[in-house]
């Protein structure tokens, strides 16, 4: 009876050693947890995002919601998809890591002039040089210098124009009059009304034409030029039942080689292929028939 319990007790020790022995094992496998930039700030608690770099105007991008918005240089709505890769900058993962014992030393990674410097919630990355031998940007917080792959520093590499959104109308807009050059599209109940009548000129073709102003995006966006107008566009908007209609002014700069089109609203002008000169700027002429 004695060496049965003694033959029990080895056995349960036995097993428990393995046990141990198995879990110790397991965790030595699991891979180490990288290091990141900013391992305290998480995308979701951010809400203030500043970009300075040098003969640019300062971008300064606030959460309102959950929206992101420009204030400056310019009041516009923003490029939802670089945001959010500007978003993750915090989370870039750390190659290497250099303590800065004196400003001097900053020379030879770039920092002592920073190519950018990116404020998330007030605090502060330095951008220097790339890495001379691999796709790595040298970055700087606080005291510290390191090494981050190189496509968070493309990011922010021409802050303005990539942080604006290239959508020509909100995506809250529902059109509800088109004022064109050459003719009226209005909305009367759940028709839509076209002067001068057009006999020939279907539902489908109004609806597409609709459509099409509703999800126009542009090849690129940027601040206005002080280029002269060649037509006149307005649209009139409603954003819900709850809001009133409002009124989005539109100029034509030019049709050809590319159709440019500005917003007075928010001092932008959005560049678009020719082509799409004759389905949003001139789609119900005469000569279409």
């Amino acid at each position: 009876m004695k060496n049965r319990w003694l033959i029990n007790l080895l056995l349960f020790v036995l097993i428990g050693s393995l046990v141990l022995v198995g879990v110790l094992l397991y965790q030595s496998r699991k891979p180490p947890v990288p290091k990141v930039l900013m391992a305290r700030i998480l995308p979701e608690e951010i809400n203030d995002i500043r970009i300075r770099r040098r003969d640019h105007p300062e971008v300064w991008l606030i959460r309102v919601g959950d929206v992101w918005k420009l204030k400056k240089p310019v009041r516009a709505r923003s490029n939802r998809f670089n945001v959010a890769k500007v978003l993750q900058i915090p989370q870039a993962p750390i190659s290497t890591e250099i303590e800065i014992k004196n400003n001097s030393e900053l020379k030879k990674y770039g920092l002592h002039r920073p190519h950018a410097q990116l404020f998330i919630n007030q605090k502060r990355i330095d951008f220097g040089d790339p890495h001379p031998l691999n796709s790595q940007q040298y970055v700087r917080v606080k005291d510290t210098v390191y090494l981050i792959p190189q496509q968070y520093f493309r990011v922010i590499a021409n802050p303005l124009n990539s942080m604006l959104s290239q959508r020509l109308l909100e995506q809250q807009c529902q059109p509800q009059a088109f004022y064109l050059p050459a003719s009226t599209l209005q909305q009367q109940g759940e028709q839509w009304r076209l002067h001068p009548k057009r006999s020939n000129i279907s539902t489908d073709r109004i609806n597409r034409f609709v459509k099409e102003w509703r999800y126009a995006s542009a090849l690129s966006v940027s601040l206005y030029n002080g280029m002269g107008m060649k037509d006149r566009i307005r649209i009139v908007c409603r954003a819900s039942d709850k809001r009133p209609r409002y009124a989005i002014p539109i100029q034509v700069l030019q049709y050809r080689p590319e159709l440019i089109l500005y917003r007075q609203d928010e001092k932008l002008q959005y560049r678009l292929p020719a082509g799409l000169a004759q389905r949003l700027v001139m789609p119900f002429q005469p000569e279409d028939k």
